[in-house]
């Protein structure tokens, strides 16, 4: 009986790499891993600004088609350092389709550009890497698919080429405050030109031209005063190379080649007269890879690689084998998206080459409700060895991903906690079986999209099937974090989430008494003219406020990790964490050490019934302290089964007799 291997996947996020570079131009280990890098970014780049004589090196990442940015410090050691900006809550308008750095004496420049209405701008960038005051703007005819710029002696220019068509200009551009200048070259070439890049040798300048869909390459010397020289090397090459960087290694200049379509990846070195030497380097990686940029940092050279769209294991998804539309096994994934029996072991075993499979929109997290033909997807035909990427209608996709998402935030935020690091994969209690795991009533549900009326998502604590959470989720267009677009950073799952286990660890009662209440806030807060949304500040009542300070524990933490993308979850992580909402001011700023210092909230935070009081109560002054930490405040949170401040105070009280002074100057 042959035994049918299978790994499952579903197109989510996007994927971020960064590599060292060897000596001799080839890529070297990986030092970067990105985990939930937010897909779409259609242009990434490197640059660097002049800070304090030092040339420190950022990533920067656009969206153009949300209008979303973003920019990192770039780490010494190949890793992806701490966000310094994003547009997040005031995002771009869309269709900013190119963006190009130049450094003028010591300054670093911007340049945007709109491939489909010729719209321009410029902004000088900060010491800091953030995005400074717009210097020039204009509005130039549409079709501009490349902006590079390059310099000739001392003299920078900007190069603008329209691949449909050839049109070509270059332009000075100005020595004082890095505005577009007088035009030096207007000329049309043949179309199809799709990539430029410029390197330069000693005091020679050369531009590098590619056209993906034949493979030809030309290669010029630039001429002083930034017009196009003489040829001194042209090639035809296979079709497909979508992207061209030079770079250097310890001095040395090299070309980095990649195709989207397949990840062949090739490297060639670059001869004292501009020309290509032999590849040293001639790699296959995965397609989809979109961008390339290096970075120089500490005596080293580093790659970063990115996908606007990755595809990734389907975690812990139950799995149905059928014949002739019926069930006839049940079967699970692996976080890695492999399929696995109820023993753990890999496969299935089946009396045909071929297998059906439906796949259920149900993990070990949360399941949404099976009551219409499109809860599942039906993958037929299934053989060994074969990857299966997940495909259907959007809103299918979008419920996968929505399931997908709240397995990993479940993992990477709350298992780090009990109950839930003993617990395992299954937040309720491991069952006993696959069929028990199917079938029980005591799980989380999640419906997506949710058709009723009230605006937001919401958590139901006691849903009338199973009698435990079931998470509402508004349609991605009404409310923008759920996945992290148009300037909303994907907050959402963690943040309901975190009530339907805090729900799931209460009484039926308890959760019956908050259905009413809960439904009694939003009432009342609509009618009295709120939007039943949380703030920090919003003054409530004291079980809506213990409630909702988890939620914002989870949405700041979320955040944090994603500001942070190199952080592994521990102890010193968590620690980071505290010290950065000291450092924001927001709920309260700290005045010396983080465990001794003194706390002072943000005015206005000193009632039970005030959210944001609760949230800087427990989650950070209780979670400072010696002895106590954030992993003890939060675990303390979940084993109270409290509702309201008073009654984890009254816990804290009998059940932590060390916590005794804490808990009191806290409140």
């Amino acid at each position: 009986m042959p035994r049918i291997n299978v790994t499952l996947k579903l197109r989510d996020f996007g994927a971020c790499h960064a590599h060292e570079m060897r000596s001799d131009g080839s890529v070297g280990p990986r030092r970067f891993t990105a985990f939930d890098w937010m897909s779409g970014w259609t242009t990434v780049r490197t640059f660097t600004v002049d800070n304090a004589g030092s040339a420190d090196p950022y990533l920067f990442a656009l969206n153009s088609n949300t209008g979303d940015a973003l920019i990192h410090r770039l780490g010494d050691d190949g890793t992806i350092g701490p966000e310094v900006w994003s547009n997040h809550g005031d995002p771009w308008t869309t269709g900013w389709t190119t963006a190009s750095f130049y450094t003028i004496y010591g300054t670093t420049y911007l340049f945007l550009l709109k491939q489909g209405n010729g719209r321009v701008h410029i902004h000088r960038m900060n010491d800091d890497g953030t995005i400074g005051p717009r210097v020039w703007n204009r509005n130039w005819s549409s079709g501009w698919t490349t902006a590079e710029a390059f310099t000739v002696g001392t003299a920078t220019y900007l190069f603008l080429l329209k691949e449909a068509t050839g049109d070509v200009h270059i332009h000075r551009l100005d020595d004082s405050d890095g505005t577009v200048g007088a035009r030096v070259l207007d000329t049309i070439w043949s179309s199809d030109w799709t990539t430029a890049a410029f390197y330069r040798l000693g005091n020679v300048t050369y531009l590098f031209l590619l056209k993906a869909s034949t493979g030809r390459v030309h290669i010029h010397r630039m001429n002083v005063g930034g017009t196009v020289g003489e040829r001194v090397a042209e090639d035809n090459w296979t079709s497909g190379w979508t992207t061209a960087v030079p770079f250097t290694v310890g001095g040395s200049p090299f070309l980095f080649l990649l195709k989207e379509s397949n990840g062949s990846v090739h490297i060639h070195p670059i001869r004292s007269d501009g020309t290509l030497a032999p590849r040293v380097d001639d790699r296959d990686w995965t397609s989809g890879w979109t961008d390339a940029a290096f970075w120089e940092a500490g005596g080293q050279t580093f790659l970063v690689i990115n996908k606007h769209s990755a595809t990734r294991g389907l975690r812990r998804a139950l799995v149905q084998h059928t014949a002739f539309g019926a069930p006839i096994g049940l079967y699970i994934t692996g976080d890695d998206g492999r399929l696995r029996d109820g023993n753990g072991d890999l496969g299935l075993n089946s009396f045909t080459e071929a297998v059906d499979l439906r796949v259920l929109a149900f993990n070990s997290v949360v399941r949404a409700p099976n009551l219409l033909m499109d809860h599942w997807i039906d993958v037929p035909g299934v053989r060994d060895n074969d990857t299966v990427v997940l495909s259907g209608s959007t809103e299918q996709l979008d419920r996968f991903r929505v399931i997908n998402r709240a397995a990993e935030t479940y993992d990477r935020l709350f298992r780090q906690f009990e109950p839930f690091e003993s617990r395992g994969d299954f937040p309720l209690g491991a069952p006993s079986s696959l069929d028990e795991a199917k079938d029980r009533d005591k799980r989380i549900e999640g419906v997506y999209p949710d058709g009723l009326p009230q605006p937001l998502a919401f958590v139901e604590p006691r849903g009338t099937n199973t009698g435990y959470p079931v998470v509402h989720i508004k349609e991605k267009r009404s409310d923008r974090r759920l996945f992290g677009t148009h300037g909303s950073r994907p907050t959402l799952i963690a943040s309901e989430l975190s009530h339907a286990l805090h729900f799931s660890l209460l009484s039926k009662s308890q959760r019956e008494d908050l259905t009413t209440q809960y439904g009694s806030f939003i009432v009342s807060d609509l009618v009295t003219g709120g939007d039943a949304t949380h703030d920090l500040g919003k003054e409530t009542d004291p079980t809506v406020a213990f409630v909702e300070a988890l939620d914002h524990f989870a949405e700041r933490f979320t955040v944090f990790l994603r500001r942070n993308p190199s952080l592994a979850i521990t102890s010193a992580t968590r620690t980071a964490f505290l010290q950065d909402q000291f450092d924001s001011g927001s709920p309260a700023s700290l005045s010396g050490p983080l465990a001794t210092g003194t706390v002072t909230p943000e005015s206005g935070l000193s009632s039970s019934s005030v959210e944001g009081a609760v949230y800087g109560a427990i989650f950070l002054d209780l979670a400072r302290r010696p002895g106590i930490g954030l992993t003890r405040a939060v675990e303390a949170y979940f084993e109270s089964k409290a509702t309201t401040f008073g009654q984890f105070r009254s816990w804290v009280e009998d059940n932590k007799p060390t916590w005794a002074t804490a808990i009191a100057q806290v409140s």
